[in-house]
């Protein structure tokens, strides 16, 4: 329960609809946040629709290459094969299939069959392997890939102290889930902008104090993030844009001069170890006697707490080298703990040998190793640096409001980040072990300063106003798996483009007319060209065939659906050979039934002029009706 409610917080409070990512500026970063319901649907349409432009495209390049290869010298069959696909093939794909098995039936028939064909084939595979490629990832070029999104902030207010142990606890599991990712969904730890924030760790490192109090003078932790980006890997999607640079440098301490045997005068019997460090004078006792440790905190002598109930701190200006960051002393009670092994671990050492116990469960002559001291202890450094990357340092934010917001988010950063106590007073946690110890907490604490607002547990807001605290509260960015957020540019882009190559694929013939008419050619005589594009359609195909055996009276022979005269019946399909099958034309008797006079032609003698729509030293191109003199000519033939 605890490790999923980190990611599952967020869903109810995600602003669905239009935002401004500020990562990538005003332009870039328009984004559309849906649910992933209707996220869905969207990509569905944009894979679609990137289909239809793909078809729309692939027209644009079959209409200019039937112009490329047109010619009106006689041709073989290869040639009108090729142009009779680049016209009527819809779809890439049946061009690189039909113009294949066309190579394969005219290659021993017909020269250069091979290189005649393969530009086609090709042009066709690219759009059909383009277009494919573009419907898979439509959604990824439109989509923001990492889903972030932007919330509300309806939560937005005084935070108490109660809930931190269980939630810290959370972001400590999380951090444990992203090490055991391999066991888990990579969509369980895409909650913040940065699953896991960078940092280096040096575990041979100096002491960050002096060698009176310093334990040993190598061998120490330092972490050190580097420079953070407040929305890169914060999520801070307003406000000023800063940098955030975090130092932990830790180093077990001694307790050599630091500690000493206390007796309680109200409890002579009992004995305790008081450890005491720094101008604080904080103290934290262990029983002697039964190795088991009881932690007073006394209120009225720990001038620098906040709430000496929750923070072991203590200033130690006498020992810390550099007068920069805070420091935190950590205190680690034995408890009554035992090992099975002898350990130099600087915080759990343990190397005194004692006989087991039948208690303990072991047999005589086992032997156990308890702990040197009754505490170990260990002091960290803590060091935070801001940074505004786009002002000379005199002018860091010269803006009140901005001051105040940075003030809001320095207050959550040191908060959890300073406090390693709240990781070791939450319930149900991991075992920390060794050095390493103090990675977890810290990137928990990192990750917590991410997740809350700008109110934090001192029972008072950090900022002079709650509008300038509010300002990173309601404007904070996460990823969840819930949402799509989509690149409102990306789909523009997609949208438009797809249009405009729709648009121009269904006027692409009145386009070139117009470009024609501009260059001082008549549109009544068109090119070769544009006829044979227009004569090779389907249904003008169809209807050459039929005309070319005397079948049927055509009108509308210039336009893209040409008709009969009503009542017209047209021959059908002689299949009297199936391997060479013919259109059947009909009976002369049936022809002049159904036979009407060409207008203006003179019927008295049975002579019809064609209507010539086009004559020149290259071709003559003439529509002309079923006439009376062509069925007469036909009729006197077949008698």
């Amino acid at each position: 329960m605890a490790a999923n409610s980190v990611d599952d917080s967020f869903s109810d409070d995600v602003f669905t609809g239009f935002w401004i990512n500020r990562a990538y500026g005003s332009c870039y970063g328009a984004t559309l946040t849906l649910r992933r319901q209707h996220g869905g649907f969207l990509i569905a349409f944009l894979a679609i629709y990137v289909s239809l432009t793909g078809k729309s495209f692939w027209k644009i390049a079959r209409f200019l290459l039937h112009s490329y290869f047109s010619s009106a010298a006689t041709t073989d069959g290869v040639y009108h094969q090729r142009q009779n696909v680049l016209r009527n093939a819809k779809a890439a794909p049946d061009a690189v299939a039909e113009v294949f098995w066309i190579m394969l039936a005219w290659r021993p028939r017909a020269r250069r069959t091979v290189s005649r064909l393969m530009f086609v084939m090709v042009v066709a595979f690219f759009v059909t392997a383009g277009f494919v490629t573009a419907g898979v990832f439509s959604s990824r070029v439109a989509a923001n890939s990492s889903n972030e999104v932007i919330l509300l902030g309806s939560g937005c207010g005084t935070q108490v102290s109660a809930p931190f142990g269980q939630e810290t606890a959370d972001l400590l599991n999380y951090r444990q889930r992203r090490i055991l990712e391999h066991l888990i969904t990579a969509l369980q730890c895409q909650t913040f902008m940065k699953p896991r924030l960078p940092y280096t760790v040096d575990i041979n490192s100096s002491c960050p104090f002096s060698d009176k109090i310093c334990r040993r003078t190598s061998g120490n932790i330092l972490l050190d993030t580097g420079l953070l980006d407040s929305s890169e890997d914060f999520g801070i999607n307003a406000g000023p844009r800063f940098r955030v640079r975090m130092k932990r440098h830790c180093a077990p301490l001694t307790t050599n001069g630091f500690s000493h045997v206390y007796t309680d005068p109200e409890h002579p019997a009992d004995k305790f170890m008081r450890y005491t460090y720094g101008r604080a004078n904080y103290t934290i006792v262990a029983n002697e006697a039964e190795n088991a440790f009881v932690y007073e905190v006394p209120i009225k002598e720990a001038p620098t707490y906040v709430d000496p109930k929750l923070f072991y701190r203590s200033e130690m200006k006498d020992y810390k080298i550099g007068s920069d960051g805070e420091v935190v002393i950590l205190f680690l009670s034995s408890d009554g703990l035992w090992y099975r092994e002898r350990t130099d671990d600087p915080w759990f050492a343990a190397n005194q040998e004692v006989p087991a116990s039948d208690e303990l469960g072991f047999g005589n002559g086992t032997k156990v190793f308890l702990p040197d001291e009754p505490a170990g202890v260990i002091g960290c450094s803590f060091t935070t640096w801001l940074c505004n990357l786009e002002l000379p340092e005199s002018q860091i934010w010269p803006d009140t409001n901005d001051r105040a917001a940075i003030v809001g988010f320095m207050s959550a950063i040191t908060t959890f980040t300073t406090s390693p106590d709240f990781v070791y007073r939450s319930p149900g946690l991991p075992s920390l072990l060794s050095r390493f110890t103090l990675v977890g907490p810290v990137q928990a604490g990192m990750a917590a300063a991410t997740q809350k607002g700008a109110f934090w547990p001192t029972n008072k807001t950090h900022c002079p106003t709650p509008k300038a605290c509010q300002v990173f509260c309601r404007n904070q960015k996460i990823r969840s798996p819930n949402f799509y957020s989509f690149s409102v540019l990306g789909v523009s882009v997609v949208i438009f483009l797809g249009l405009f190559l729709i648009l121009v694929a269904t006027w692409i013939e009145s386009i070139v007319a117009s470009i024609l008419r501009c260059r001082g050619r008549s549109v009544k005589r068109p090119t070769f060209a544009m006829l044979e594009w227009e004569n090779n359609s389907a249904l003008q195909l169809q209807r050459l065939a039929l005309q070319a055996v005397g079948s049927g009276t055509w009108t509308r022979t210039a336009q893209s659906v040409p008709v009969t005269e009503a009542g017209d019946t047209l021959g059908t399909l002689d299949i009297s050979d199936p391997t060479h099958t013919r259109l059947r034309r009909l009976s002369p008797e049936h022809e002049l039934s159904n036979m009407t006079p060409y207008e203006g032609s003179d019927v008295d003698n049975g002579l019809a002029s064609p209507e010539i729509i086009r004559g020149d030293e290259e071709f003559t191109a003439a529509r002309t009706r079923s006439s009376p003199m062509y069925m007469i000519v036909a009729t006197q033939e077949d008698r």
